[in-house]
């Protein structure tokens, strides 16, 4: 049984193949939340594996890696769903060949000194093997920690251990990090911040799983913003880690804002200042849900007829899209330098100035220390689709920019890698300025662009 603000219901997976299908008895296909798309009828569950810095989500399960899962089931869910305890969960593949088991697996995830594995056998409980608990472990509710010596671990069943480094008992394992936090989108929570933006006024954006969505704006910092938008979402995924205005709220505007874990936009268009209703629109693209679920879908004009553009990480494809009538995609830039598995695109911004429409690109590091540095490029985009070729070579580049590294002593994010960028023209037209942010590369900074011809 999952419960609201409680770790519990968890348990530990291994399977020698990776499945194509994930079935339940019942209500039919279901999709981890991290590959979740509303829009195909598939039933989301928790799944997660072990990172360096804890259990994260994740969005497939791969062959011989161990995970932890939870099926939603709890009676403030629907009971379309509800995925535990009224059905069986089969997990399906075909014409896939499953090798001899290995007496020994690479690259095992680790945390600390703590080792997380696979297993096709029945294991005798020890206190060398830990397992998930199923009932109560002191405080701690069942399925939160892996406990040593407390029962055998079962054939598919994955299992922790613990090096040590003298002699001693391991020590019980939680299931800490994000996931306890994870386990509440399903239920109606307070709203959570999740944007910030400002365009001609600023915007305040809060959201959650499901429940109402409110959106505030303000032209002056020292008062409070008033309410501008209400919005019911029902997408069963959070709304507003990217939100977009391109226009003037008092007049002409399209607002979009970009979900988590599809690939769908909320778009308002805002008409001699009145907002229209929302739109939910479906994009020919593949689902996000990788390097932190972000994308970001910009409008390119304030009526929204010239289509809008949209950018995200997707399996190391680093790969903006144009959409003309905001639904059919075509292919603009791509990241072709061998490194795009490094690097996250989910932010990006497009402006009129001079006479002309600019399309600024900010290349997220994922893990700077590798040698993945941030890069600003802003390209000509008066014709959105010849915005093509690679990211540093598009005969639109007009710049590029390399984001310093400041994260130093400090260290960078290990989770919610977030980077952003914003391009604005000053209120006289002679300048255009390019403002970036990450918590990768720990730099915020502004870029100054003028209209002179040198």
């Amino acid at each position: 049984m999952t419960e609201k603000g409680v770790l519990t219901g968890w348990e530990a997976l291994a399977l020698p193949f990776a499945p194509t299908a994930i079935v339940h008895s019942i209500n039919g296909e279901c999709v981890p939340f991290r590959a979740y798309d509303p829009s195909f009828g598939k039933k989301p569950f928790w799944l997660c594996e072990m990172t360096s810095s804890g259990f994260a989500p994740t969005d497939v399960i791969k062959a011989n890696k161990g995970y932890i899962v939870c099926m939603p089931n709890n009676k403030d869910y629907g009971d379309e769903y509800i995925l535990g305890g009224n059905g069986d969960i089969t997990y399906k593949a075909e014409k896939v060949r499953v090798p001899v088991t290995a007496s020994a697996y690479n690259d095992l995830p680790t945390m600390g000194e703590y080792t997380f594995w696979p297993n096709y056998m029945h294991l005798a409980q020890s206190d060398s093997v830990m397992v998930i608990n199923k009932t109560n472990y002191g405080s701690n509710k069942p399925g939160s920690v892996f406990v040593p010596d407390q029962r055998p671990a079962y054939p598919f069943e994955a299992y922790v251990t613990q090096r040590l480094l003298s002699s001693g008992e391991a020590a019980p394992l939680r299931i800490d990090s994000d996931v306890s936090g994870l386990m509440d989108i399903m239920y109606d929570l307070g709203d959570v911040n999740r944007s910030v933006y400002s365009e001609n006024g600023s915007l305040f954006i809060y959201s959650k799983g499901s429940g109402e969505v409110n959106i505030y704006k303000t032209n002056d910092v020292t008062k409070a913003p008033t309410k501008f938008i209400s919005y019911t979402n029902g997408l069963g995924v959070g709304i507003g880690a990217r939100l977009h205005v391109q226009g003037d709220l008092n007049s002409n505007a399209v607002i979009t804002a970009t979900p988590y874990s599809c690939n769908n936009a909320i778009r308002w268009i805002v008409k001699d200042g009145r907002v229209g209703n929302p739109e939910n629109i479906l994009m020919s693209v593949a689902a996000w849900g990788a390097q932190d679920d972000a994308a970001k879908v910009v409008g390119v004009d304030a009526e929204g007829k010239n289509g809008s553009i949209v950018d995200y990480y997707q399996g190391g494809v680093c790969q903006m899209y144009y959409l003309s009538d905001w639904k059919t995609s075509a292919n603009l830039v791509q990241d072709n330098s061998g490194n795009a598995w490094g690097y996250n695109t989910a932010a990006i911004d497009v402006r009129p100035f001079n006479k002309a429409r600019y399309l600024a690109l900010f290349e997220m590091g994922y893990w700077p220390d590798w040698g993945l540095t941030g890069h600003i490029y802003l390209y000509d985009a008066s014709n959105p689709a010849s915005v093509t070729g690679t990211t540093d070579g598009s005969s639109m580049l007009k710049y590029a920019y390399t984001i310093p590294d400041n994260f130093g002593s400090v260290g960078y994010a290990s989770d919610g890698r977030f980077a952003d960028v914003l391009v604005t023209p000053s209120e006289d037209g002679y300048f255009l300025y390019i403002f970036y942010a990450s918590n990768t590369h720990l730099s915020f900074g502004g870029i100054q662009v003028d209209c002179i011809k040198k």
